[in-house]
């Protein structure tokens, strides 16, 4: 249904926005902080709903006026996007002469405003004048993932809501659901807070390939062989002088180490990349030296940029490793 995925991931801010509702004390002006996929523009979609559903129980979700705030084709709500890098003087007073005429549909004005910050001084200064004299039912949203970026008589004349990142287990098991595989989920959901810039790296293609490189890496160390030459053999068609991959391969290298580590203290709980992880031999094992060989990732993350030669670093990495 509708709105599920904003109550499960933002339930404090659903209560401060029906509390706000039932009291009559919705602000005319809002500011939604947040990472990108953390819900900003459902919760702006949410209050329009509240203010147009024509249901008792409000917003349900089901009416034409909901349906249609959902689809973004409601008459009373008008969305702002960046023409390109920057938001134009000339988008806010067309929205202000917009604004100042009457609609064909009875009910409260809902304008969002998408990446705030990308208002430029004409754009914002326009705007400015709008919140300082809003008309009567008129409501603005500016959503944005920093605010500080934004003027500061904007935002003083706002109330500034901030939106958690979407916590990982969450976006872990919405990814599971949506039919990826367990172990990919867990990764991307420590990449990122956001369903579709996970769905982007599933797209890419590279995150999986990493994946797959470092259990063949993990599987090499377990029976004592090169984990070079395996990474040379697994890499072929990787970009592998590509700074954006290099990263990625190791932070997602330092995940599976923590989850070697917890995997060593309790082999017992429910774990990941286990179909590695149980062909250890846990006599031979030792956490502290997992710990330093995380220590090493982290240490290479630091660095990345110094190294001149990828080929170099990798070989480094894997002799200390």
């Amino acid at each position: 249904m509708a709105f599920d995925d904003l109550k499960l991931n933002q339930p404090e801010i659903v209560k401060i926005i029906d509390n706000s509702y039932n009291r009559r004390k919705l602000v005319h002006a809002y500011i939604f902080e947040g990472e990108a996929g953390t819900g900003k523009m459902e919760a702006a979609k949410y209050i329009a709903s509240k203010l147009l559903c024509r249901e008792e129980t409000k917003p349900c979700c089901i009416c034409n006026s909901c349906q249609r705030v959902l689809n973004g084709t409601h008459i009373n709500v008008n969305i702002v996007e960046a023409d390109g890098e920057v938001i134009k003087k000339e988008q806010i007073t067309n929205l202000l002469k917009e604004s100042s005429m009457k609609t064909l549909e009875k009910g409260s004005r809902i304008h969002i405003i998408k990446d705030a910050d990308k208002l430029n001084q004409a754009s914002a200064n326009a705007l400015l004048k709008f919140i300082e004299e809003p008309y009567p039912n008129h409501y603005v949203i500016l959503t944005t993932k920093n605010s500080g970026k934004m003027l500061s008589t904007i935002i003083s004349r706002c109330q500034l809501i901030h939106f958690k990142p979407i916590k990982k287990e969450l976006l872990e098991n919405k990814l599971i659901e949506n039919g990826v595989e367990r172990d990919t989920a867990f990764v991307l959901s420590h990449l990122t807070s956001n369903v579709d810039k996970a769905n982007e790296l599933i797209s890419e293609g590279i995150v999986i390939t990493i994946i797959e490189t470092i259990k063949k890496l993990m599987l090499t160390e377990i029976s004592g062989n090169d984990k070079y030459i395996t990474y040379l053999i697994s890499n072929t068609n990787l970009p592998k002088k590509d700074i954006y991959f290099n990263r990625l391969f190791l932070e997602i290298y330092g995940l599976f180490l923590e989850e070697k580590i917890h995997y060593l203290e309790n082999p017992t709980l429910e774990n990941h990349f286990v179909e590695v992880f149980s062909r250890l031999n846990l006599d031979k094992e030792n956490v502290k030296d997992v710990i330093k060989q995380l220590d090493v990732i982290c240490d290479y993350e630091k660095r990345l940029n110094t190294y001149p030669n990828a080929e170099l670093m990798y070989a480094s990495l894997f002799i200390e490793l």
